[in-house]
This record gives structure tokens, sequence and C-alpha cells, in this order.
């Protein structure tokens, strides 16, 4: 939600890391992103909140969606880090910056060949970690999507402590 994280705690580590990265960005996205009422509604809703032109969100759901649940039609599956972040717009967004943190590496060279994906690195890079951010090293791209980035195998490399974690897709 806007405000709220509820997680429940996940034995494996690298799974529980992403898990919290994923939840964190739908209170960014949700809660901290916002425009104002001044600059007109986008066609995108969180139920019945209303999703203003001017918040930097829309800019990343126009990416490749009309609303927050229907794609646009040129959209393919390989616009998308992850299967479960072809769900919807806000699912979109926190397996993107999930997958940025976790995979970075990997979703650089996806872009390369994506401009749906360059666009949402971007955007990331704008909004989200406009200084980078490193935690983590991912495996290189495989030519795989991912169902889901909470579950992505990484060394953790933060504060210099290198740990590999196990994949777990």
């Amino acid at each position: 939600g806007a405000s709220t994280l509820i997680v429940q705690a996940r034995p494996n580590k690298n799974e529980q890391r992403g898990l919290l990265t994923h939840e964190a960005s739908h209170v960014l996205d949700l809660g901290c992103l916002t425009g104002t009422p001044e600059s007109g509604e986008s066609s995108f809703k969180d139920g019945n909140v209303v999703m203003y032109q001017n918040d930097p969100s829309v800019s990343f759901y126009s990416i490749n969606w009309l609303t927050e649940n229907i794609q646009k039609k040129e959209t393919k599956a390989a616009d998308f880090v992850t299967g479960y972040a072809k769900s919807n717009v806000f699912e979109d967004m926190a397996e993107s910056v999930t997958y940025y943190v976790y995979a970075q590496e990997a979703f650089r060279a996806r872009a390369l060949r994506n401009k749906a994906l360059a666009a949402k690195l971007t955007w990331i890079e704008t909004y989200v970690f406009p200084s980078g951010v490193t935690v983590a090293e991912g495996k290189k791209w495989n030519g795989v999507i991912p169902w889901d980035a909470t579950k992505l195998g990484y060394t953790w490399t933060s504060g210099g402590e290198a740990v590999a974690l196990k994949d777990n897709n």
C-alpha cells in the first residue's frame, strides 16, 4: 500500500531482502511519488485513488500500460523484467526496482536490446536511484525471464561483505 508495509519473515536471506525491496518499492510508488490534482487525472488508478499526470510513476506506467491493468497493444513479454511484472503497473514497477537492485548487470544487458526495458532502467536511475546503487551482484543474463525478482540468486556485496546466495527460481 501507500503507507504500510507488512512482511512475513522468510528463512532465506536473499528472498527476505528481495521481498523487502519489492514491498518497499510499492510504498515508494504509491506513497512517496505522487502528483497534484492541478495536473489532471491520468488513466491510472489504485482502486479508487487517482494517479495524477505529474506523478512520476505515471511516466513509468505509460511505457507499457494504458491503464493499471491493460497493456498497450504492442507490448510483449520481453518488455518486462519478470513474469510477475506483467500482472499490473504496480507489480511492474516493484519487480523492476527489485530486479535493478539484485540483477543490475542482467537488467542493463537486456535494456541494450529492448526499448521498453531501457526506458524503465532510465526511469529507475532518474527517480529511485539517481546516484546509483550496488549492493548485490546478480547472475549474468541467460536469456530466461524469471518469474519473481524476489527469488533471484545473487551475491550480497554491501558493506564489503560478499556472500553468495542460492537462486530459488
